[in-house]
């Protein structure tokens, strides 16, 4: 059996477009390195975040894993992400009772007094 051992070889056995994507589970049994489909799925969420930083766009979504077959498959998912990603950083500034401008401040290391400084 094959080992994923990188972002290179799983974008070996991923096809293109949403209707030939593959869930974690069936890329599981391709691959014969893990204990767990946990461990595994930690796996394919660290390598297909490699591959994203390496300019491919790999999307791991609800059908499984693949490769968007157009810019307008690859900026639909990124829009779901940015708003899943805004709702968990509204959700953090409202734990700690501040506005989401601060929290991205915060975060950031952004300041004020910068004259690069233009937030919203």
């Amino acid at each position: 059996m094959k080992v994923l051992d990188s972002f290179n070889q799983l974008l070996e056995v991923l096809s293109y477009g949403k209707s030939s994507a593959k869930t974690a589970a069936q890329l599981f049994n391709s691959f014969g390195d893990h204990k767990s489909l946990l461990d595994f799925k930690r796996k394919l969420r660290l390598f297909s975040q490699e591959a994203r930083l390496n300019g491919h766009w790999i999307i791991g979504d609800d059908a499984g894993y693949y490769i968007a077959v157009s810019k307008n498959e690859w900026n639909e998912y990124r829009d779901k992400r940015f708003k899943a990603i805004n709702s968990e950083l509204i959700a953090l500034a409202h734990c700690d009772n501040i506005s989401l401008s601060d929290l991205i401040k915060n975060v950031y290391a952004v300041s004020p007094t910068d004259a690069n400084f233009n937030l919203f």
